[in-house]
């Protein structure tokens, strides 16, 4: 059966070497597989993304998945115009930028707006169109692709479960392959778009996954966390709202996610002096015994966003983005915050 029309599979090996995964992505990436939309490589740089929200099974729901490549092609097809498609597709419009604009036809006031900026009863209908249409097409075939290896899958239970194999080498390359499969897309995009859409290409592919504003994060720490979160998470000077920066400990690059986990309140000259460098150690064990405690509220913005949260995954995020070139940051730790640490640490 070709793999498109697969509702289910599941990956048969779990020794796979580094050198059999790159094969099968070197294959997935070339020429060999049919493209008549880009959803391969929308969809596979929402899977490597979202590689980092796993539990710690390596599963994660597929709707999940497509709520990254919502907000990826919302930014691709609305924001930046690009088509997404051949003259394959009748009436040349992808299925995806069908669904947008049906929503926009019925909503006119979304058509500019950033993608956070939509309201959420509008954005969770136009999710689950996206969800329900782009899983009939791009799960399995991606799963065809790569030789029934990278995951095993269930559209019918909404899951999808890495191979332990993939996601550790995914953990180790996933920035090298992204950049790879932006290099494919940019290549199938600049051949059936106009070249003035094509200006500032590669950028707008690097920046489609990003999220508009952290406001919600910054007036979650600064109004109802605790007084530890007015101060800067890293030198301790008290911060006024104002002045708050929100960081990502590991850099958003890498991570390509807004997780509470992963977000600390900064003062502006550490969050600019940090700048996609990682904090060493140290740090590392604060904002995990930070986010032991923080996971305690019962508070939606902490319960969704700590649904899949482990100390285990967060401590092999920081090891992976040590392991991907990542610098550490020079930075003298206050006297104050290092006693605290040394209290943390007992």
């Amino acid at each position: 059966m070709e793999g498109w029309k697969l509702k289910s599979g599941m990956y048969s090996r779990c020794d796979l070497c580094d050198d059999d995964i790159w094969k099968i992505f070197n294959y997935i990436l070339s020429n060999k597989t049919t493209n008549a939309t880009s959803y391969k490589f929308g969809f596979l740089k929402a899977l490597l993304e979202s590689s980092y929200d796993v539990n710690l099974n390596g599963e994660i729901k597929i709707s999940d998945i497509f709520i990254r490549f919502s907000r990826i092609y919302w930014n691709l097809i609305v924001k930046h115009e690009l088509t997404q498609c051949t003259k394959m597709i009748k009436g040349g419009r992808s299925s995806i930028g069908k669904i947008f604009d049906k929503y926009i036809d019925d909503y006119p006031e979304i058509s500019t707006a950033n993608y956070d900026k939509i309201p959420i009863n509008i954005k969770d209908k136009m999710e689950k169109e996206v969800f329900k249409e782009g899983k009939k097409y791009v799960v399995g075939a991606l799963y065809g692709d790569s030789g029934g290896e990278l995951y095993t899958f269930s559209l019918r239970e909404n899951y999808l479960k890495f191979n332990p194999s993939v996601l550790s080498f995914l953990y180790k390359h996933s920035i090298t392959l992204l950049k790879i499969n932006n290099l494919c897309w940019i290549d199938f995009l600049e051949k059936v778009n106009k070249k003035d859409n094509c200006y500032g290409i590669a950028e707008k592919l690097h920046d489609a996954s990003k999220r508009s504003s952290l406001r919600i994060y910054k007036d979650f720490f600064f109004f109802q966390f605790n007084r530890c979160e007015t101060s800067c998470f890293y030198c301790g000077n008290k911060l006024s709202y104002e002045k708050v920066h929100i960081d990502h400990f590991i850099p958003w690059s890498f991570i390509k996610n807004d997780r509470l986990w992963n977000l600390v309140a900064s003062c502006p000259n550490c969050n600019l002096s940090k700048n996609n460098r990682l904090a060493d150690e140290y740090y590392l064990d604060k904002i995990i015994y930070r986010d032991n405690n923080l996971k305690k509220i019962d508070n939606y913005l902490v319960n969704k966003d700590f649904s899949l949260y482990s100390e285990k995954n967060f401590r092999n995020y920081y090891t992976s983005a040590e392991f991907c070139g990542f610098d550490l940051w020079n930075f003298v730790k206050a006297k104050g915050i290092e006693i605290e640490v040394d209290l943390i640490k007992k």
